[in-house]
């Protein structure tokens, strides 16, 4: 009876880590492969603005965390 919960959800996991393995644009600018993301901003957004898309991804990811590193838990569950 339980089974087939468990193996939908065991199926799902295996292609959510095989099959729909995507990467953020956040996660792509951090390791550093700027060709990969102007490919992907560029089709999320016009060419005009993909630049400025990608500088607000480094301002709202250095801006995002505090000096000190540590992030209170309602800045955590509620915070952008």
């Amino acid at each position: 009876m339980f089974i087939i919960p468990i193996i939908l959800a065991a199926l799902q996991v295996i292609l959510l880590v095989t099959v729909f393995n995507f990467d953020t644009p956040i996660m792509i600018k951090q390791s550093g492969e700027y060709e990969k993301l102007k490919k992907l901003m560029s089709n999320i957004y016009h060419p005009y603005v993909v630049q400025e898309k990608i500088d607000e991804i480094g301002a709202q990811n250095d801006t995002s965390v505090e000096d000190n590193g540590d992030v209170s838990y309602g800045e955590a569950c509620c915070g952008p």
